[in-house]
């Protein structure tokens, strides 16, 4: 094995350990971390296939063959999902949502045959393969082939991918302090950067000449420099938000009458200076605010009322919204503008908050509103 293959073994490996940590830690229970978990053990799968198909491995381990195209469907819905769920603190997955996925189990479903297989019968293909190469046959695919190859490998991933992208930007376009999440550009990018080389290794394959054995030092570095900075640049923003914070002593347990102090301070400071209108209000504000530590903070929010901080804002914003919707001198202003009064950085988090707490939608809640005072004012005039 040599030193690139030695390097992605490596890398693989890593890929696996942190996406395997992170699903048994019960305390890493964020939908963020469960998409990222299986975007690490997705992509570690890949770098092995490539890693043991172009290092003379698959002789031994030949059930690798076909499971090359495993997660064709697979990256791009997750990629969009994982920064849906970083830039939307609200957003729990939803059964609808699996449609997404649903070209992936199909795909899979299909070439289930091909997986069954066993390694003699794998073999038998690879070898067959090999020897109408060496006698000359052409590798060249058909223009049907080649349009089906682009639209799956390519174009599919690209379009979640881009999506992602977008939503990177408007979340960017909404925080004066960009440095937040600095990694959500690389993230996209990195997977953007995999799709490129892999679509100029087929181009260049199938029109001018064979360069797959050129093709696994280059993608598996990228791919292994990709598994390590992500690994290293967001583990400790998804999975361990107070790494950088965290203090070597560990801080004594709460009683409850001091629990119910920081519960009043919060209560108090949030009617009277009204935290949660600010768009990119953080936990670290917040608990400065109160006068507690972050990690004090989350705790009580947790046991006592048993939600995390962005669940206890979104609450908040909510309240204030139905209160504005209710009050007829905010008639003139629309729905975007009260959310954006309320504190909602976006109007899809508003909807999706709004609705998930009150049932119905903020537009279907004001006109259920202006109805019910119309019918009022009618009889009572």
């Amino acid at each position: 094995m040599g030193v690139i293959s030695l390097i992605c073994a490596l890398a693989a490996g890593h890929g696996l350990f942190l996406a395997v940590t992170m699903e048994v830690k019960t305390r890493f229970r964020m939908v963020s971390v469960h998409f990222f978990a299986m975007l690490l053990a997705a992509l570690a799968f890949k770098m092995l296939h490539d890693l043991v198909v172009f290092s003379g491995l698959i002789d031994r381990m030949p059930h690798f063959l076909y499971t090359g195209s495993l997660f064709t469907f697979f990256f791009g819905p997750l990629v969009y999902f994982l920064v849906v769920s970083l830039t939307d603190k609200a957003f729990k997955p939803r059964w609808i949502h699996l449609l997404h996925f649903a070209p992936f189990l199909v795909f899979n479903l299909w070439r289930l045959p091909r997986y069954a297989q066993s390694g003699a019968e794998k073999l038998a293909v690879l070898r067959a393969y090999e020897a109408a190469v060496a006698h000359g046959a052409t590798t060249s695919a058909s223009w049907p082939d080649i349009m089906q190859h682009l639209v799956s490998w390519y174009l599919h991933p690209a379009l979640y991918f881009g999506a992602a992208l977008g939503l990177t930007r408007r979340w960017y376009a909404q925080r004066p302090k960009k440095a937040e999440r600095p990694w959500f550009p690389l993230l996209v990018g990195g997977f953007l950067g995999i799709l490129a080389i892999d679509l100029v290794q087929y181009c260049i394959s199938q029109w001018i000449f064979d360069i797959r054995v050129f093709y696994f030092p280059i993608s598996g570095l990228f791919k292994t420099l990709l598994v390590f900075v992500l690994a290293f640049k967001t583990i400790g923003d998804i999975a361990w938000p107070d790494f950088a914070s965290r203090k070597s002593s560990v801080e004594p347990e709460l009683s409850d009458a001091q629990i119910q102090d920081i519960l009043a301070r919060l209560e108090r400071t949030m009617r009277e200076k009204a935290p949660h209108r600010i768009p990119d209000l953080t936990v670290a504000h917040l608990a400065e605010t109160v006068g507690v530590s972050e990690r004090v903070l989350s705790r009580v929010l947790n046991q006592a009322k048993g939600v995390n901080f962005y669940e206890y804002v979104g609450g908040w914003r909510v309240e204030e919204a139905k209160s504005m919707l209710l009050d007829s001198g905010n008639d003139h202003l629309t729905i975007d503008a009260i959310a954006r009064e309320a504190g909602f950085g976006s109007k899809t988090v508003f909807y999706r908050t709004f609705k998930r707490a009150c049932r119905m939608t903020p537009t279907d809640f004001r006109k259920s509103h202006l109805e019910e005072r119309a019918s009022t004012e009618s009889h009572g005039g």
